[in-house]
């Protein structure tokens, strides 16, 4: 018994110590743990808070440069999917504002674009203008207007005559840092039509092998986020490059108009183009263009037939 008497009390002593330090242990685990979930806390009450606000600027149509103040002071603080919408927000305050000025072109009512610029542009530039000479401006009120247009994501462009107003995608690159994959993409492949655009006044403006290089790059973008909120956006756009590859456009139809033969530069580009590359696009259209071999390069009922196919595949 004198011995088996301190060896119970030896486990007992161990056993209370256990307890304790576990004890000790988890409480420590929870006061780390605690400030972790007030920070996470903190950060949706801050995200909520900025997004509110940037809300309200919208809704209340407050001016583009002061949104576009308020997205650069406050898109450090909040999350890359908070900063998302603070970003789309803007594009879509763009779009709204373009589509209002195109209802007041048709009516006649604009004067900013239709006399002041324009009239201002074509007297010093003819239809020649782009905004790398913005600094060559010698009147200051059109300057001046310009800078504006130039610091709220904008750009100018001229097309049948007119001088009119482009959403400048370059722009966007300040806020690639804080964005998520999917939508830095999005604006990385929407600089691209920012800076060389494809078509102006129904005809093309780029050869068939880069409207298939871009083809490849949207469909990659298609694939590669699936789940993305700008998919929409870049399906619409790989539809309309499609339509580019097959058919070019009224100025610059892919088929002459007056032999129903594939033009030289088309020709060239179907016939460098790899269609075992994969993807959607490379396999709809190696069909057709056995079709088109076949009938020597020409639009017969049979190639418009297949043609068609190929649309119809890549809308699946």
């Amino acid at each position: 018994m004198r011995i088996i008497k301190p060896l119970v009390l030896i486990l007992t002593y161990i056993s209370v110590a256990v307890f304790l330090f576990g004890c000790t242990g988890r409480g420590g685990q929870e006061k780390e743990e605690q400030p972790q979930e007030q920070t996470v806390l903190e950060e949706k009450n801050q995200d909520q808070g900025v997004l509110a606000e940037f809300e309200r600027l919208i809704r209340e149509n407050a001016a583009e440069k002061e949104i576009l103040a308020y997205i650069d002071a406050n898109i450090v603080k909040v999350t890359k999917e908070s900063a998302n919408q603070l970003v789309t927000g803007f594009e879509a305050r763009q779009k709204k504002a373009l589509e209002e000025l195109d209802q007041q072109f048709a009516s006649g009512k604009e004067e900013k674009w239709t006399k002041t610029i324009h009239n201002g542009l074509q007297k010093e530039f003819g239809y020649s203008f782009s905004m790398q000479q913005l600094g060559e401006i010698k009147d200051p009120e059109i300057k001046k207007m310009l800078e504006e247009v130039r610091d709220t994501g904008y750009r100018v462009r001229s097309a049948e005559g007119m001088y009119f107003p482009v959403i400048d995608y370059q722009f966007y690159q300040r806020y690639y840092a804080y964005l998520t994959e999917d939508i830095k993409n999005y604006y990385v492949l929407m600089a691209t039509e920012s800076n060389s655009p494809p078509a102006a006044d129904a005809a093309l403006l780029i050869t068939p092998d880069e409207i298939l290089k871009r083809i490849v790059a949207q469909e990659n973008y298609l694939k590669g986020y699936p789940g993305s909120a700008k998919l929409k956006d870049i399906e619409e756009l790989y539809l309309r490059y499609v339509n580019f590859y097959l058919f070019g456009l009224n100025n610059t139809p892919a088929f002459a108009y007056n032999t129903r033969v594939l033009r030289k530069d088309f020709q060239e580009s179907y016939n460098n183009f790899d269609p075992t590359a994969g993807g959607k696009f490379a396999e709809a259209f190696s069909g057709y263009f056995e079709v088109l071999k076949n009938a020597n390069y020409t639009l017969t009922d049979k190639v418009v037939q297949e043609r068609q196919k190929v649309i119809d595949k890549v809308k699946q």
